[in-house]
């Protein structure tokens, strides 16, 4: 289809691309060498000081390849469990721009699309803190890429790739399955894409996705599938409802709209719009391919709000074909109107810029916290973790306590994983939650080796009490440290407790 815009952005020449890719690869580098670990990110590089298991009960094991692959080459460190998440930036950038040229031939479509995909807060937040999302995304864009590949060259090999990446993604998250229920909406959807259904290479991709995934299956059959009922019952968390539809819709649409940033949500929803409208546009297998594969997802989610929140980052491996979605209806249509128009070329020109700005901004908090902003942010935890362990290290020195205990499992990882990186030879441990921690040997409270401290962590300013309650045990107070997130801010007290087998 010709585009009815021209083709005069600065930025979309492919070396402008190029660089500002490494711009924002390089400034991910920097914050990601530069802080602390959050909350997730701690607790998944706990997996990773174990051996590696088939499946864990929050998710399956992808997240563990990212980061023992740069503890492998960097040792142990918060940049190296983030290392191959920033560097899978440049792998996703170059699959969607490869997937805007083999669906549409236009550079213009791929070189927004990748701009928009690389610069949204999900493409630039969620390929820099390491979690789950990272090796998601990345497979399934992958797999976007050898579908689109299939499409432009009539070659059924291009089956076998899309059964590894996908097969991998469901390696790394279970939101793998929708991408499975899309490509299917699109071989039939198609007279040209039902011929595929004759083709020996599209059985044996599917066949190679399970057998990568078999592991992770036998995982949860060994585990009282766990990991699965665990991800499968969000959807039965409460009963379906109107009123929670009403509640939690907007907030799933504005989330998105977050993520995306408002333009390219403009964009990629105006995109599904033409789709659905437009019998021309519908017909289009290229267009169907990015629509079709994502449309399983955004329709469970929307559903799921009929249960509960939404969380954002769900929709994260979706976010390179809505770039390429939106970039698609951007180049090849514009409103009637003469106000709409102009808004529309606009955002078109000035996105990406903007984009840059906001993900600059983004990053300085992380790393500096340059503007005051009250209450707790989810950066307060990429800092300070340093002093609250060097302070619990002289406590065990001093009490020769044998471990520490917390109750939560996040504050567990965070307190190790800080340990570990900063040389404390200290064993942290959870009193409670024990199902999270199936790859590691947890002692039960009968075989706990007393004393031993235990951690709780309390908002600035309250009440600091004398003792404090674990595994049945009163442990008396020790000390506390103040610890103080980017940029300096105080956010949190850290109290320590003392506690023998007959308590404190």
């Amino acid at each position: 289809m010709k585009p009815v815009v021209g083709r005069d952005i600065l930025w979309t020449s492919p070396w402008a691309v190029a660089v500002v890719v490494a711009v924002l690869v390089a400034a991910k580098l920097a914050v990601g060498w530069g802080t602390d670990l959050v909350g997730d990110e701690a607790y998944y590089t706990l997996w990773a000081f174990h051996p590696l298991q088939a499946g864990y009960y929050d998710h399956p094991p992808g997240v563990v390849w990212f980061i023992k692959a740069g503890q492998f080459v960097f040792g142990e460190s918060a940049f190296a469990s983030r290392v191959v998440t920033i560097l899978a930036t440049i792998v996703c950038a170059l699959a969607v721009w490869r997937t805007g040229v083999a669906l549409f031939a236009d550079r213009t479509i791929a070189a927004l699309a990748t701009l928009w995909f690389a610069l949204s807060a999900g493409g630039a937040v969620g390929l820099l803190i390491v979690t789950p999302d990272a090796p998601s995304m990345m497979f399934w864009i992958l797999a976007v890429w050898a579908a689109a590949e299939l499409h432009r060259s009539a070659n059924a090999n291009w089956w076998l790739a899309f059964g590894l990446f996908a097969g991998l993604g469901l390696d790394s998250k279970y939101t793998g399955f929708f991408l499975g229920a899309g490509i299917v909406l699109w071989l039939l959807a198609y007279r040209g894409t039902r011929a595929w259904l004759r083709s020996w290479q599209l059985y044996a991709g599917g066949i190679l996705a399970l057998v990568l995934f078999w592991p992770v299956v036998q995982w949860n059959i060994g585990h009282d599938f766990a990991s699965l009922q665990f991800q499968l019952g969000r959807s039965t968390e409460a009963t379906p409802s109107l009123a929670r539809f009403a509640r939690y819709f907007p907030e799933y649409i504005a989330t998105q709209a977050a993520l995306l940033w408002p333009g390219l949500f403009l964009f990629a929803v105006a995109g599904c719009v033409l789709f659905v409208r437009n019998r021309g546009r519908r017909s289009d297998p290229a267009v169907g391919l990015l629509v079709l594969t994502a449309a399983p997802a955004i329709v469970y989610f929307a559903f799921h709000a009929m249960h509960s929140r939404v969380q954002g980052n769900w929709t994260l491996p979706l976010i390179g074909q809505l770039a390429l979605l939106g970039a698609w209806a951007a180049v090849t249509w514009k409103p009637a109107a003469a106000w709409a128009r102009s808004v529309w070329l606009w955002t078109r020109r000035w996105h990406a810029p903007l984009a840059l700005l906001l993900v600059g901004v983004i990053f300085a908090q992380a790393a500096f916290a340059p503007i005051p902003v009250p209450g707790k942010l989810p950066t307060d935890d990429m800092a300070g973790w340093a002093d609250v362990t060097d302070e619990m290290a002289a406590e065990v020195e001093k009490t020769g306590a044998t471990s520490v205990y917390a109750i939560d499992y996040i504050m567990v990882a965070l307190l190790e994983t800080s340990a570990r990186f900063h040389g404390h030879d200290i064993a942290v441990l959870p009193a409670a939650g024990y199902h999270h921690f199936t790859f590691m040997d947890v002692p039960g409270p009968n075989d706990v080796d007393w004393p031993v401290l235990f951690v709780s962590r309390n908002r600035i300013g309250s009440d600091r009490a004398a003792t404090y309650g674990l595994l049945g045990v009163d442990g008396r107070y020790l000390s506390s440290v103040v610890r103080k997130g980017p940029g300096g801010k105080p956010v949190e007290r850290i109290d320590f407790y003392l506690a023998g087998k007959d308590g404190a």
